[in-house]
């Protein structure tokens, strides 16, 4: 089965929650550049699809899409968690938890541009993953 297109409402809270940074610890890499364009990158903290990282088989592919299950990186970083060894779900949720604590009370604005091309970039994502 195709991975499902995220819904707008969730790319804008994940962007508004990321302060427009890299949710890996201690990296300020921007998501979006200063002439507005998403450089960072949706992840997954359980796989959206089989023989991805951390998937689980037990999961459904409304949870896969859903914000407790996304978190937003920078390419370098999104590769990085790959291993999932070191990068387990508690360790990512914890990841997660800490960096979007830092913004709940000063939310990063997302336009609608920002919102299609994350889900855009996270399409043509898929499709390479396929």
């Amino acid at each position: 089965m195709a991975r499902l297109s995220l819904k707008p409402s969730v790319v804008k809270r994940v962007f508004a929650l990321s302060g427009n940074q890299c949710a890996f610890p201690n990296c300020k890499q921007n998501m979006v550049d200063s002439n507005g364009t998403v450089i960072g990158e949706i992840c997954h903290i359980e796989a959206a699809e089989i023989n991805g990282e951390r998937y689980n088989q037990n999961s459904n592919d409304e949870y896969r899409r859903s914000f407790v299950n996304l978190i937003l990186m920078c390419g370098v970083h999104h590769k990085t968690t790959n291993n999932v060894e070191i990068y387990t779900v508690d360790k990512l949720e914890k990841i997660k938890f800490n960096h979007e604590s830092k913004f709940l009370q000063q939310n990063y604005v997302v336009s609608e541009s920002i919102v299609e091309q994350a889900i855009t970039n996270y399409m043509e994502q898929s499709n390479k993953n396929e």
